[in-house]
């Protein structure tokens, strides 16, 4: 898997006037909107915590690399190997952060750019996602959903449980959490908001293909 930045050319609305006959003229090639950012296998796409700059594990060495939105500069920032099994990267919303996750439990961690320090914690994980202020994460472990400190994260408190699929988690600015199954052609399917009490609001249900 190799990532490509695609940037849309801003629109120009003119007033309608009557069309004019025009020449042949020389055939000008549009500009490209599409710009390769590496020239190896990548995952785990991330931003800078300034958000000028884009991130990616390279996949054979697990190596942090960063280049600019053109892909110039590229720049490996990392030594440090990810183990095999990675599953997914999932990274806070200020850049700041990410959490690896891995077929093995035991491989699974917190890495803080800014303190420069990992934590350790061994459970299986099937869904995951950081608060809107990055002290805080949430994860689906079984049946239940779990929130924990971010420094802390084995010692969580279950916000909900029940026999849910594995679910897509978001933890929305308000503080309110989306959930959803993986869309379905078969079965119907839903969307619940849950706050921080646990209770649930079911926004969508039965839906096929949600």
């Amino acid at each position: 898997l190799v990532y490509f930045l695609f940037f849309r050319e801003g629109e120009l609305t003119v007033p309608f006037r009557r069309p004019r006959i025009v020449q042949p003229g020389p055939t000008v090639q549009p500009k490209s909107g599409i710009v390769q950012v590496s020239n190896f296998a990548v995952s785990s796409f991330g931003l800078n915590p300034d958000i000028t700059k884009v991130r990616f594990f390279e996949r054979s060495t697990g190596n942090l690399h960063e280049a600019n939105f053109d892909g110039a500069e590229s720049k490996k920032i990392s030594e440090s190997v990810l183990p095999a099994g990675l599953i997914k990267v999932a990274w806070s919303k200020q850049w700041n952060q990410f959490a690896a996750l891995f077929e093995n439990k035991d491989q699974n961690f917190l890495y803080n750019f800014s303190s420069g320090r990992s934590v350790f914690f061994k459970t299986d994980i099937s869904a995951f996602d950081f608060a809107a202020n990055g002290t805080q994460i949430l994860y689906q472990n079984g049946n239940a959903l779990v929130a924990a400190p971010v420094a802390s994260p084995q010692q969580g408190r279950p916000l909900l449980e029940g026999a849910f699929p594995t679910l897509n988690l978001a933890w929305l600015p308000s503080g309110l959490i989306s959930a959803y199954p993986a869309p379905s052609g078969l079965v119907g399917s839903f969307l619940i908001l849950i706050n921080q009490s646990g209770r649930v609001s079911k926004l969508l249900d039965n839906l096929v293909g949600l």
